[in-house]
């Protein structure tokens, strides 16, 4: 009988002990993704307040944003400046980060991409606005050392609708 509860014990023990690691291992896993969601949140609410040097901040020194248009800014200083000029011309605005997928690769590198919602939604309207970043770790935590911003065009819906009445059975 005491054997038996000694295998049991042990067994307990042995249990608990994989339990409390594998608890630790998922906390260390989701550390980075807070890190990451604390980076996101940065950057949308510093867009809100119209903060450009803030924006900014969250780049890495030599980093680069290309636009939807495909222009790259190199460096936090011209990005500040980009950021500065496109918020003048929005006096308000909310961004809404929807991350679609994000990938730790490894303990300084991390890949997000998502959809980044602006609201109200821009004059210029048309598509969905995507965005690709490359996030690395350095002191302090992570900083985008690339990003890109692309929109998503839907095509048209009703270009095959004067076909329309060719849809049905047909036989020779």
């Amino acid at each position: 009988m005491q054997c038996t509860s000694s295998v049991l014990f042990s067994t307990l023990v042995l249990i608990s002990l994989v339990a409390a690691r594998a608890e630790a291992q998922a906390a260390d896993d989701r550390l980075p993704n807070r890190e990451i969601r604390n980076l996101l949140t940065s950057l949308e609410d510093s867009f809100s307040q119209g903060d450009a040097a803030r924006l900014a901040a969250c780049w890495t020194s030599g980093g680069d944003l290309i636009g939807p248009a495909g222009d790259r800014i190199t460096g936090r200083d011209n990005i500040a400046k980009a950021f500065e000029k496109s918020l003048a011309a929005r006096k308000d605005g909310k961004l809404l980060f929807r991350v679609l997928s994000s990938r730790v690769v490894n303990e300084n590198l991390a890949l997000v991409e998502g959809i980044a919602e602006v609201k109200p939604k821009p004059a210029m309207g048309g598509g969905q606005p995507r965005f690709s970043l490359v996030l690395v770790r350095q002191t302090g935590g992570w900083l985008i050392e690339s990003g890109r911003e692309s929109i998503l065009h839907a095509g048209p819906t009703d270009y095959l609708k004067e076909l329309e009445w060719l849809i049905g059975q047909w036989s020779q």
